[in-house]
């Protein structure tokens, strides 16, 4: 079974590489594409059966992307949204997290290996940053822990050398590919060893494991 997806941005160009992108993948088929956002949201209102993800451009037609986010994921909760924007301030990202987005990416830093990566996340139920987004978040929960901020306490649960290793990586902003070719393992071994941290820490995204990283020394502040 394929997943289904729709596309929003303003530039025909980009929803024509999205498209071709899609069209190489097997696990997913694109049920249509669109320029103008009220049409995107006509076609989510009215498309049957459901699409699986939503791919969402910030453009300048859109007066507040986090309320537009909110309104896919509030009227559409079994639709899977990836934000798409040319922004990397901590409001614009987080602002639109918040709002429901499974993926932030900055747009500049999208290629096809970046959309392939974020789908197939998304679909497992895991958040997605490219790595300009990770990075920002990962400054922003440093700040907050030099300040004092509280954080989610965690036992750390006897986490294997391999596994803080891959934590440690993942916290850099690396992608499950380039750990995998920095350590000359697959991609498969390091999502095992992602999921497998991710349960013994009782954990669900991403953002989570960069949280448990600083509170527990992982991460040099």
């Amino acid at each position: 079974m394929a997943y289904r997806l729709a596309v929003y941005d303003t530039l025909p160009l980009f929803n024509l590489g999205v498209k071709s992108v899609i069209d190489e993948l097997e696990n997913y088929e694109l049920s249509e594409y669109f320029t103008d956002f009220n049409d995107f949201i006509d076609f989510l209102k009215n498309v049957k059966p459901s699409v699986d993800i939503a791919i969402v451009s910030e453009s300048d037609k859109i007066k507040s992307f986090p309320d537009a986010i909110r309104y896919i994921h509030e009227n559409f909760p079994e639709i899977k949204i990836i934000a798409i924007s040319e922004k990397l301030g901590e409001f614009d990202i987080f602002s639109t997290i918040k709002s429901g987005a499974s993926a932030y990416l900055y747009k500049p830093g999208v290629d096809p290996q970046i959309l392939q990566e974020a789908l197939d996340t998304i679909i497992k139920g895991e958040d997605y940053f490219n790595e300009p987004v990770s990075n920002i978040i990962i400054q922003s929960y440093v700040k907050k822990a030099k300040k004092g901020d509280e954080i989610s306490q965690r036992n750390p649960k006897n986490l294997t050398r391999r596994e803080v290793q891959i934590l440690q990586l993942i916290c850099e902003g690396l992608t499950n590919k380039q750990i995998a070719d920095g350590l000359f393992i697959s991609v498969r071994t390091v999502d095992a060893h992602k999921n497998h941290i991710m349960q013994k820490l009782g954990l669900r995204s991403t953002a989570q494991l960069v949280k448990f990283a600083i509170k527990h020394g992982y991460v040099k502040l």
